[in-house]
């Protein structure tokens, strides 16, 4: 990532000289080269504003990577892999899946970096864990609530440890059920869906109709094949790594309104 900063600062300082040598030409040239020089220039300055924006975007993966050490430390000690076999059990009887797993820090930057978020959206991870996945999105992105719901009680528990110590009221964990936990506020939805079963993943779409427009829905697994008649686009796919895969596919929809 360093050298490729370094060559979009190479590439910019050329545009920079390639602007001033235009300029020059202009006061020196015909009229039919000046006007040339005045859409080179044009082109330049696209080419400028293009460079400039991307040094911008690498700064900020930069500044979003520096905190991936912090958030290690965080959570250093927590578990979600190991659970009580009661615990599991009540989570395979709700349709769940109590096999654990993580996205990884880069690939969730990736898709909310991606998203454009403001202070005016409010992010809910739906199987949050030990809440790893809702404190990056609380740490590196300016939500004006981060929510994880957890089922089963000993992650839920590593979870608002970890909230204790920066007790701060914009990050909630709740130990409550995904499917009658108060949703109303939520834009932004996050599932590690990868092993929901068809049934969940059902009744969560019939959920999430129930709120605003604009939602967006990022799951693992996709939404049912009604999602579209419903009102959820495929936005975006993407292909990225999580703690047991290289490669796992990721589904961004976006809640529009009913197809008629």
């Amino acid at each position: 990532m360093i050298n490729k900063k370094w060559s979009l600062l190479i590439a910019l300082l050329s545009l920079h000289i390639g602007a001033q040598q235009t300029e020059s030409i202009k006061t020196r040239n015909s009229s039919a080269e000046k006007d040339a020089a005045d859409r080179e220039i044009a082109q330049l300055k696209r080419d400028l504003k293009v460079a400039h924006d991307q040094i911008n975007d690498l700064q900020l993966e930069l500044e979003k990577a520096q905190q991936y050490p912090l958030l290690d430390a965080i959570f250093s000690g927590a578990n979600g892999f190991l659970i009580p076999q009661e615990e599991k059990n009540s989570i395979s009887h709700r349709g769940g899946a109590p096999t654990y797993g993580e996205i990884k820090y880069p690939s969730l930057d990736a898709i909310l970096h991606d998203l454009n978020v403001d202070e005016n959206d409010v992010f809910y991870d739906l199987g949050s864990g030990v809440g790893k996945t809702v404190m990056q999105a609380h740490l590196n992105y300016p939500f004006q609530k981060t929510v994880g719901v957890e089922l089963a009680p000993t992650r839920h528990k590593q979870a608002e440890a970890v909230a204790d110590k920066l007790r701060n009221r914009m990050l909630e964990f709740r130990q409550e059920d995904m499917l009658t936990t108060d949703l109303s506020d939520a834009t932004v939805i996050y599932m590690c869906s990868t092993c929901f079963s068809d049934d969940l993943m059902g009744k969560l779409l019939d959920r999430f109709t129930k709120l605003k427009p604009g939602l967006v829905v990022i799951t693992l697994k996709e939404l049912p094949d009604r999602a579209k008649s419903v009102g959820f686009d495929l936005i975006k796919k993407y292909t990225l790594p999580m703690s047991w895969s290289a490669g796992n596919s990721v589904y961004v929809y976006k809640y529009t309104k009913p197809r008629k």
